[in-house]
């Protein structure tokens, strides 16, 4: 039984992960690691405890996993923002300091964060960057940092009730017959259900840390853009209407929009532009293959999960619905 300790567990991907690893390994104890300031966008499962923490003092974090007994933490910070990379940087110091805590799995949960601005255009890798960085200074830790690719949970929405992902309309549109297809289509895209994440970070809870890979991968189902929207047209029965989006125009911030998408702008800060330009950068790594992750597979080491396949959540979610 492990004892673990996880950073943003009340928001979407930690909640997800959460409950995965109660389902499949409830011989886990886990806390969930949140900031006074914010009550988080989910409710704690019932009998999971709720720390509030100091992110700004690894010291006063380091006493915190040492009262608890933490042995292993999981964060699942979003790091979109200097503060809340920071954050992280303090977590892991904290967790190094403490001495308690001997595995960490970092808030990654997506592709290779090293890859050149050139292929892939996110300025927040950066911060994933320093997190990495932070963690090698620590002999003591051994991390895992876990490469899903791109969440299948989006491309069963709004249908999709078992996620606590948002929306958000990438490469299909499948309410409105739609895609928008980055580059020329043919690359491949991991794409992996987040409550298979979870799954396989259960299975890797129960595993010594000697054990544990320095990075791996997990998907479903990687297929490319162009295999996804006929998978689409297959389940609908219906026809998209299919824009290819160059790399040239991608990198200069022009994207075919998605109609879906538009009742979430409000959501973001900047609303429509910071969309747009998610999407021009999502784009622009997908053309490139940035998505065709490749590496130590827990899907090999873990051969009795069975992750849903695409194919399988879009019969779930749209067969026999009207579009378009």
């Amino acid at each position: 039984m492990s004892t673990v300790a996880v950073a943003g567990g009340l928001g979407d991907l930690g909640r997800t992960i959460i409950d995965a690893v109660l389902a499949s390994t409830p011989q886990h104890k886990i806390h969930i690691l949140t900031r006074k300031t914010s009550g988080g966008k989910h409710k704690p499962p019932h009998g999971v405890n709720v720390v509030e923490v100091d992110y700004s003092s690894p010291s006063a974090m380091a006493q915190t996993l040492r009262d608890l007994k933490i042995d292993t933490v999981i964060s699942t910070l979003n790091l979109d923002f200097e503060v809340i990379s920071q954050s992280n940087i303090n977590l892991i110091r904290g967790a190094a300091e403490s001495g308690v805590v001997k595995r960490f799995i970092p808030s990654d949960f997506n592709v290779d964060y090293s890859l050149s601005e050139e292929i892939f255009p996110y300025p927040e890798k950066a911060f994933h960057q320093a997190a990495r960085a932070e963690l090698d200074k620590h002999a003591g830790l051994t991390y895992c940092s876990i490469q899903p690719g791109m969440f299948m949970d989006y491309y069963g929405m709004p249908h999709l009730e078992n996620t606590y992902l948002k929306p958000l309309y990438i490469i299909t549109d499948i309410l409105a017959a739609k895609a928008a297809i980055p580059g020329d289509g043919k690359a491949k895209i991991a794409f992996t259900f987040t409550r298979d994440i979870g799954l396989y970070v259960g299975a890797l809870l129960g595993l010594p840390a000697e054990k544990w890979p320095r990075d791996a991968i997990c998907t479903g189902t990687p297929i490319s853009s162009n295999e996804l929207v006929e998978l689409a047209e297959e389940v609908t029965g219906t026809k998209f209407d299919v824009c290819y989006d160059s790399l040239a125009d991608l990198r200069a911030g022009k994207v075919t929009e998605l109609p879906s998408n538009k009742p979430f702008y409000k959501l973001f800060p900047e609303g429509k532009p910071q969309v747009d330009a998610l999407a021009c950068n999502l784009g622009v790594a997908i053309a490139n293959g940035v998505y065709d992750i490749k590496g130590t597979s827990l899907n090999k080491m873990f051969p009795d999960i069975k992750p849903k396949q695409m194919k399988e959540l879009l019969i779930e979610c749209w067969a026999g619905k009207k579009i378009g």
